[in-house]
């Protein structure tokens, strides 16, 4: 069965790839965090965030973000990861090998990271094949639960929140496990070792982060998204979090009325899809429980229940933070009825039930590709519309009396998609509510003007950190200022630059 699960990874991993990113990889409409092309000036920044092994990897990959590098790295990262997982998995339909291609490869965080922050979407997928890898070995070899550490280990020094994924591919061997009749008893042995190797590449990481800070000479990074603020956890914060942790998968997948339960991202896929496909779900697990042993059958519902904690838990160890790039775990819920429809051979397989499966699949694969090549469309046509905003900007620098390009520093204060010329386009209404797709420019704050100037334009506008002191004498001055488009919003004062949106 190796070589059909490879040979179907490949050509579903390549077709998905193709169809749901394959306009994003051959354009460059960078946008937000996106518009850090060169990445080459922050290894240290990276570091300090607990990510120390994405500088090592850049030396791979390389510092300019290329589009087609990103999604050939990527892409061969998610047909690494779907063959492991199918692997110990034990899927063989093809169907179920297919479904876990398209998870991959149009979730989505992936079309979201594509669209907005494409210089970590392979980042993100090498995440995911390290916590594959570990899942991996901790199920094929007796003493793999002591190696499987090392690649958690990695898999948090890339992106930590993909430690979840790790936590609920284990879930599902399990269930898998018990689906196939394998004594209950050795299913328990296997998940306590299982849990203590997840711990250990937690430590590990712990240890690691700490040295290298050390021999840097930094400290830990306490923003919102940096490893700082495990410091900032209380046993009383633990506790608040710990319902939340729990509930926000189930919410984000079935509450029709509370959509925006992750700030900044709204689900995208319709809660009542999500809740058909959880009718036929509940209808193969009720099924294959008849044929359980007792200890087997409450085995089985203790895994079930636990899943949604499996797919969070990183909002614990983040102290109350999730966004809409840290929910890949979610998206396997959509493998589970291929898992029992085929994971006890001889039931479960009425055309009927794997018919149903497959047509709600295809509904949710169909909004991810079009979805994703929407987001990709935004991006473009914002991207050409940016370059038509900050041309005129420039025009207008240089004919400031006494400004001198190169020379004189500027300084951006406020947001050009706020200012009165920008607009929400017809037709990407919706769009807005998921992560990162609210802008209207690929300038979208005052850092990405800055890269999008130099790293994208190419323009010697020298923007120097904002200066406490001359901020404060001459704050009331720019608060005076009109506001771009308007006459007047660009001023020299106290020898810089100020450009207001």
């Amino acid at each position: 069965h190796a070589k059909k699960r490879i040979k179907i990874c490949a050509i579903s991993i390549f077709c998905f790839a193709l169809i749901a990113s394959g306009y994003r990889y051959l354009s460059l409409s960078y946008s937000g965090d996106g518009t850090l092309i060169y990445q080459g000036n922050e290894w240290l920044y990276q570091v300090s965030l607990g990510r120390f092994l994405q500088p090592v990897y850049w030396l791979l990959r390389g510092r300019i973000v290329a589009p087609f590098v990103t999604g050939l790295f990527a892409t061969t990262f998610f047909f690494l990861s779907a063959c492991l997982i199918s692997e110990f998995l034990s899927l063989n339909h093809p169907l179920s090998i297919i479904s876990v291609c398209a998870i991959l490869t149009t979730n989505e965080t992936i079309s979201l990271s594509n669209a907005t922050y494409l210089p970590w979407t392979d980042v993100y997928a090498l995440s995911l094949l390290c916590i594959c890898i570990g899942v991996y070995i901790d199920n094929r070899y007796r003493y793999g639960y002591l190696i499987s550490p090392v690649f958690y280990m990695f898999t948090l020094a890339l992106y930590p929140s993909y430690l979840t994924c790790g936590a609920v591919l284990l879930v599902l061997s399990f269930i898998v496990r018990l689906l196939r009749g394998e004594r209950t008893a050795d299913v328990w042995k296997r998940g306590i070792r299982s849990i203590l190797s997840l711990f250990l590449g937690l430590l590990l990481y712990a240890l690691v982060l700490n040295i290298i800070l050390s021999i840097i000479g930094i400290h830990a990074s306490y923003e919102y998204n940096g490893v700082g603020r495990l410091e900032e956890i209380t046993i009383t914060s633990f506790l608040s979090n710990l319902p939340q942790a729990y509930l926000l998968p189930v919410i984000y997948l079935f509450n029709p009325f509370d959509r925006l339960i992750i700030p900044w991202h709204q689900a995208l896929i319709p809660a009542p899809l999500n809740l058909a496909i959880l009718a036929l779900l509940l209808v193969l697990a009720i099924s294959a429980m008849r044929k359980l042993t007792k200890g087997a059958g409450a085995t089985l519902l203790l895994l079930l229940f636990i899943l949604p904690f499996a797919m969070n838990f990183v909002y614990l160890i983040s102290n109350g933070i999730i966004n809409g790039l840290m929910i890949v775990s979610f998206y396997f819920f959509y493998l589970m009825p291929f898992l029992f429809l085929e994971a006890r051979p001889g039931t479960h397989t009425l055309p009927v039930l794997r018919g149903a499966a497959g047509a709600l699949f295809c509904v949710y694969l169909a909004i991810n590709v079009v979805t994703a090549n929407r987001l990709a469309v935004k991006r473009d046509v914002e991207y050409q519309s940016t370059l038509s905003a900050v041309t005129r900007i420039l025009e207008d620098a240089g004919n400031i009396p006494g400004y001198v390009p190169g020379v004189t520093p500027v300084q951006i204060v406020g947001y050009l998609p706020s200012s009165t010329i920008s607009m929400v386009r017809d037709g990407f209404e919706d769009l807005n509510p998921l992560q990162g797709a609210k802008y209207t420019y690929a300038a979208a704050y005052e850092i990405s003007t800055v890269w999008y100037v130099q790293q994208i334009l190419g323009s010697s506008m020298v923007f120097p950190e904002e200066p406490g002191a001359w901020w404060r004498r001459v704050g009331s001055s720019i608060d005076s200022m009109p506001y771009y488009p308007e006459p007047g919003y660009m001023q020299l004062i106290d020898d810089i630059l100020v450009i207001h949106f």
